[in-house]
């Protein structure tokens, strides 16, 4: 059997090598000062004018190399930010992105596989709903709210406060998908009053899936399938029975269930290594980039009553009827107020808004 070998060009070699050498640096020399010292190269070599590439073949070499290559070299990670590839969700293998902590974050919901009871009659509630905000530079989960409602923007709402409330700012550009709860006037109202950028998945992205898979690969495993009530039986209906349904085995309520979800989220998975961290904690990424980037303190958010009431959600019509004597309804208890007695103010419709946090305490707008 012959083997035949071939010599690489001698002129594509150094044509090569100026451009990595001479153009994809910090230096950022314009391609016809580039070439100008190529032909000089080529000259000083013996080359002959007719071996010569042109100036056209020399940009088409350069046009053939990756575009955000060459901007990193020569303009940095920054720069070439505009190009890059967005990430529109996030799996456990996905890699991280963003230029710094609170760069870039992503927003989804999922429902819990675990039925949950009332912690004053015991009744079964269902499953909650759990809503996560998770930084995509560092990995780190900047907040998580849970509540029976199904995802609306209340939830986002509630993430960002708590998100404010932990690390008194908000992330640069929030990811969400197309549910209608990310087109909210209040969710993007709020985004717009603290400069956070808000962009969407394509729309042939499913709506609800189950981001604690794709999001933390294991937590399901490590987490709630350890607790009673947990609903894996129910995938195999066949073999579920009375002793074994989730709903007569159900202990842990909405609260108790939040305290050590928390827990998990904020110190155990924090301090966990990441496959897409090299092996590094969120924590430790976390810490490492506020170091290097700056801890940025003109995107510092105070947690005060003026964010907290930018936050709070209105009732599905948005206004209630201040009734004589009564006040206004807002989620079937009524609020009063000494205003409310004034003869202009009652029987007229006031714009009203009401705190998850904080049942006993509603805001309505009086204007006169």
């Amino acid at each position: 059997m012959l083997f035949l070998t071939f010599s690489a060009d001698p002129t594509v070699e150094i044509l090569e090598r100026f451009i990595s050498e001479e153009y994809e640096n910090k230096k950022q020399k314009s391609k016809r000062s580039v070439y100008a010292s190529f032909v000089h190269s080529c000259a000083n070599s013996g080359m002959s004018d007719d071996q010569m590439p042109s100036y056209r073949t020399f940009v088409t070499e350069i046009n053939k190399r990756s575009e955000y290559s060459q901007i990193i070299k020569r303009s940095g990670t920054r720069a070439a930010y505009e190009i890059e590839a967005s990430y529109w969700e996030l799996k456990m293998t996905t890699p991280r992105h963003g230029d710094f902590p609170f760069h870039i974050a992503h927003v989804d919901h999922t429902e819990l596989d675990i039925e949950l009871r009332c912690s004053k009659t015991g009744k079964v509630l269902g499953k909650p709903w759990l809503t996560l905000l998770v930084d995509a530079f560092t990995r780190r989960i900047l907040a998580i709210y849970i509540s029976y409602d199904h995802p609306s923007y209340r939830s986002c709402m509630m993430v960002l406060r708590i998100c404010v409330q932990r690390h008194s700012r908000l992330p640069q550009i929030i990811v969400t998908d197309n549910g209608k709860e990310f087109y909210s006037t209040y969710f993007e109202t709020l985004l717009a009053m603290f400069e956070c950028t808000l962009k969407r998945r394509p729309p042939a992205k499913p709506r609800f899936s189950g981001v604690c898979e794709r999001l933390f690969g294991t937590t399901n495993t490590q987490f709630l399938y350890n607790l009673a009530g947990n609903t894996q039986i129910t995938k195999k209906v066949r073999l579920m029975t009375k002793s074994v349904n989730p709903k007569n085995l159900s202990v842990w309520t909405l609260g108790l269930l939040y305290v050590y979800l928390c827990e998990w989220a904020y110190l155990i998975y924090d301090t966990t290594e990441h496959p897409a961290l090299q092996g590094q904690s969120p924590q430790l990424i976390f810490t490492a980039g506020i170091n290097q980037f700056g801890s940025r303190l003109s995107r510092l958010i105070p947690d005060d009553e003026n964010f907290r009431i930018l936050t709070l959600p209105t009732t599905k019509k948005g206004k209630a009827l201040v009734q004589p004597g009564k006040g206004i309804k807002v989620d079937n208890k009524y609020y009063w107020h000494h205003t409310f007695r004034d003869p202009q103010v009652e029987k007229t419709s006031v714009d009203v808004r009401y705190d998850p946090f904080n049942a006993g305490i509603a805001y309505a707008s009086l204007w006169f």
